[in-house]
C-alpha cells in the first residue's frame, strides 16, 4: 500500500507539474498576444493622427482615441502579466514613458492642426522626434517580444519534460500494477479466497481504470472506477460483453485495437469516450503457459486536464499566428498609405500623382496590380495609370475598349453607390458585381470610387493573388488611400484651374484683345519695334517711352 500511495503521490505531483508548465506556456502566449495588440493599436494611433493632420477630419481623432483606449487596456494587461519579471517590468516602464511622450506629440499636432492649420502641424511634425520615439517603441516592444519568446522556448522544454515525466510515472504505475497483479496471482494459488478480497480492495482504490477481459471479449473483473465510468447503473458487469458495456459508438473505436491485443500486441491510445472527458488506455495481452492469449488487461487514466491545456495552447498559437498575419497586412497597407501620402505631397501634376500611387501599391504594398480608371467626357472609363499589368497601359486600354459596355455598366454602378466593393475570382458577375477586371494572376479585386467635389470621376482597383485575401483593416486602409488619391487629384485640378484663371485675367488686363500687344506703356528697348509695327498696321497711336 505504501508503494501504491507513493506512486500515486508521485503521479499526482508530476501531473501537477505538467499542468503548471502548461499554464506558464499559456501565460507567455498571453503576453505575446498583448504585445502584438499594443503594436497594432500604436500603428493605428499614428495613422489616425497623420490622417487628421492631412485632412482635418474629426472622425480620425475619434478613431485615434478609441485606439488609445484599447492600447491602455492591453498595456495594463501586459504590466500585470509581466509583474513577476523584473526585466520585463523595467522595459514596460520605458515603454510607458515613450508612449506618453508620443501621446503628447499627438495632442500637440492636433492642437496645431485645429488652431493654426495644416502648415503649422506639418512644420511641427518635421521638427518633432516622431521617428526617434517610433523606433524606441518598436525596439522596446521587440525586446519584450524576444524575451517572451525566449521564455516560451524554455517553458515549452519544461512542459515537454513534465509530460515525459508524466508518461514515465504512468508507465511506472503500470509496471507497479503488473507487479501487484503478478504477486497477487502467486498468492491466489496459495490462498485464493483470502487474497482475492484484499486484491480487489487495493485495485479499487487505485486512481485508474482497471479491467480484465477474456478472449471472448467478456469482462472477468473491473475495478470501481471503471464500473462507475462505463456502467454506473450496474452493480457488477462481470460476464457482460465489451460491446454491451461500451455501446456501439465507443466499441467501434475500441474493436480494432481489441483484435490486435488478442493477437498478442499491446495497445495504447487516447480517446474521448464521453464529451469533454479524455482518457489514455493501455491494453496488455494475457498469455498462458503455451503462449496463447487468454484475455487482456485494461489500464486507463484520465488525461482531461492535459488535453484541455494542449487545446488551449493550440488555440493560443492559432490566434497568435492570425494576429501576426493581420499585423503584416496592416503594416503593408500602412506603408502603402504612407507612400501614397508622400506621392501626393511631392506630385506636381495629376499624371505623376496617379502613376506614383499605382507604383506604391505594387512596389511597396506588394499587390500584383493597381489601376486608376478615369471617366472621360463620353462617360467611358479609361485606364489612366497602372502598375503590374503584363501588357502595360496600352494592353490594358485595349482590353477596356473591347469590354467597354460591361466595364462602364459595372463601374457606373460602383461610382453611383459610392462604396468600396470587393469581389473574389470565384464569384460570378451579377447585377451588382464588379466587372471581370484583368489581373496577371487569378485573384480578388477591390474597387474604390474616386470622388471629387461630390461627383465620381473614376475608380482605383487593387488586385490580389488567388491564394490571399483582404482583411477588413487592410481594405479600410486601401479605401483611405483611394480617398487621399481623390483629394490629391481634386487639389491638383483646383490649382491648375486657378493658374488658368490667373493667366486669363492677366491677359485681359495686360494685352489688347484685337492686336495681342500690351496695353500699358513699355520700355523703348523692349517694345518699340512692336509699337512701330502696330502703328503702321492698325493706324493706331501708341505712346512708347
Amino acid at each position: 500500500m505504501l508503494i501504491v500511495s507513493g506512486m500515486a503521490a508521485m503521479t499526482w505531483k508530476v501531473a501537477d507539474d505538467a499542468n503548471a508548465a502548461a499554464l506558464r506556456v499559456a501565460h507567455t502566449h498571453d503576453v505575446l498576444n498583448g504585445l502584438a495588440r499594443v503594436r497594432v493599436e500604436t500603428l493605428q494611433i499614428e495613422l489616425s493622427t497623420q490622417n487628421f493632420r492631412l485632412t482635418g477630419d474629426p472622425a480620425r481623432l475619434n478613431e485615434r482615441d478609441r485606439a488609445i483606449a484599447r492600447r491602455e487596456i492591453e498595456l495594463d494587461r501586459v504590466r500585470t502579466l509581466t509583474s513577476d519579471h523584473p526585466a520585463q517590468s523595467a522595459r514596460w516602464a520605458q515603454l510607458r514613458e515613450v508612449i506618453d511622450q508620443r501621446l503628447g506629440l499627438s495632442r500637440r499636432i492636433e492642437a496645431l492642426r485645429r488652431n493654426e492649420g495644416q502648415d503649422a502641424a506639418n512644420a511641427f511634425v518635421a521638427a518633432a522626434p516622431l521617428r526617434e520615439t517610433r523606433e524606441r517603441v518598436d525596439r522596446i516592444l521587440g525586446e519584450m517580444d524576444n524575451e517572451e519568446r525566449r521564455l516560451l522556448v524554455n517553458r515549452n522544454v519544461a512542459q515537454k519534460h513534465s509530460s515525459d515525466l508524466l508518461v514515465g510515472a504512468g508507465g511506472a504505475v503500470l509496471i507497479l500494477m503488473l507487479a501487484l497483479l503478478g504477486g497477487t496471482y502467486g498468492l491466489i494459488r496459495r490462498q485464493l479466497r483470502a487474497s482475492e478480497g484484499h486484491l480487489r480492495t487495493v485495485i479499487s482504490r487505485v486512481p485508474a481504470l482497471i479491467a480484465y477481459v477474456d478472449a471472448q471479449q467478456r469482462y472477468v473483473y473491473v475495478n470501481r472506477h471503471y464500473r462507475e465510468r462505463f456502467a454506473p447503473h450496474h452493480a457488477d458487469i462481470a460476464g457482460r460483453s465489451v460491446r454491451e458495456v461500451l455501446g456501439e459508438t465507443r466499441y467501434a473505436i475500441a474493436a480494432p485495437l481489441i483484435e490486435k491485443v488478442l493477437k498478442g500486441e499491446p495497445q495504447n491510445y487516447d480517446w474521448e469516450p464521453f464529451p469533454g472527458v479524455w482518457q489514455v488506455i493501455n491494453y496488455m495481452p494475457r498469455q498462458d503457459e503455451r503462449g496463447e492469449v487468454t484475455g487482456y488487461y485494461v489500464l486507463g487514466a484520465d488525461i482531461t486536464e492535459r488535453k484541455r491545456a494542449e487545446e488551449r495552447i493550440r488555440l493560443l498559437n492559432g490566434e497568435l499566428e492570425q494576429r501576426v498575419r493581420e499585423l503584416e497586412q496592416v503594416s503593408r497597407a500602412l506603408r502603402t498609405l504612407s507612400a501614397g501620402n508622400r506621392a501626393m505631397l511631392r506630385a506636381t501634376g495629376e499624371r505623376e500623382l496617379l502613376d506614383s500611387m499605382c507604383r506604391a501599391l505594387v512596389e511597396i504594398g506588394a499587390y500584383p496590380m493597381a489601376v486608376v480608371w478615369l471617366r472621360n467626357a463620353a462617360g467611358a472609363y479609361v485606364p489612366t495609370a497602372q502598375c503590374g499589368h503584363p501588357d502595360g497601359i496600352d494592353g490594358l486600354r485595349a482590353w477596356a475598349a473591347a469590354n467597354a459596355p460591361a466595364v462602364r455598366a459595372a463601374m457606373d454602378a460602383i461610382v453611383a453607390d459610392g462604396q468600396m466593393r470587393f469581389v473574389s475570382d470565384t464569384e460570378r458577375a451579377g447585377d451588382d458585381a464588379l466587372p471581370p477586371l484583368p489581373a496577371p494572376v487569378p485573384g480578388g479585386v477591390v474597387a474604390c470610387p474616386l470622388r471629387v467635389g461630390g461627383s465620381g470621376i473614376g475608380l482605383l482597383t487593387v488586385h490580389r493573388a488567388a491564394s490571399e485575401g483582404f482583411g477588413d483593416e487592410e481594405m479600410s486602409l486601401i479605401g483611405e488611400s483611394a480617398d487621399d488619391l481623390a483629394y490629391g487629384v481634386s487639389t491638383l485640378r483646383t490649382h491648375a484651374e486657378q493658374a488658368r484663371t490667373r493667366e486669363a485675367m492677366y491677359r485681359l488686363t495686360q494685352y489688347d484683345l484685337l492686336t495681342g500687344y500690351p496695353t500699358r506703356p513699355c520700355s523703348a528697348t523692349r517694345w518699340r519695334p512692336n509699337c512701330a509695327a502696330a502703328v503702321s498696321t492698325n493706324a493706331r497711336s501708341h505712346c512708347c517711352r
